[in-house]
């Protein structure tokens, strides 16, 4: 399981059995519904006696970004988003791994965003999830965290 808990982000799972993935955007979920995803995904993960086999991997980003123009209110909801998640991973006792986007991104071969605007980055990075999944359709909302699945599943 991957999670990218920007306001637009997303949860990344990864089945074993069908070797494939299923996306949940935040945007389109109650935090009920999302609580439901973490809870089913740690189900679907039993083995044969029961025994879950499901790590999660978050996305760790401070509280302030450099030179950001992103409000005050951007910054409460990813913070919101992020305890929100840990809850749930914590209360369905799901270990839990943070990973900081220069790792997840240096893995996908995102490269530095340099002089990329916050759109050019964001579709650079989903041009990097489509080549990992081609056969799935993607959106720049859920891109990070299928691009942080890729790196936990490298792990």
């Amino acid at each position: 399981m991957a999670v990218d808990p920007g306001k637009s982000g997303a949860i990344a799972l990864f089945d074993e059995c069908s070797n494939d993935i299923s996306v949940f955007p935040f945007k389109a979920m109650t935090e009920v519904e999302i609580a439901e995803a973490v809870r089913a995904a740690l189900e679907r993960s039993k083995d044969a006696q029961g025994n879950p086999s499901i790590t999660a991997m978050v996305e760790r980003v401070g509280g302030h970004v450099a030179g950001s123009d992103q409000p005050g209110s951007a910054m409460f909801t990813f913070g919101r988003n992020t305890g929100f998640v840990l809850g749930c991973l914590a209360a369905l006792r799901i270990p839990t791994v943070e990973v900081v986007p220069q790792k997840w991104q240096a893995f996908a071969g995102a490269g530095t965003k340099g002089g990329r605007t916050k759109t050019e980055w964001k579709r650079h990075l989903l041009g990097l999830a489509q080549n990992q999944y081609p056969g799935k359709k993607l959106t720049v909302g859920v891109a990070d965290a299928v691009l942080i699945l890729a790196y936990a599943r490298s792990r």
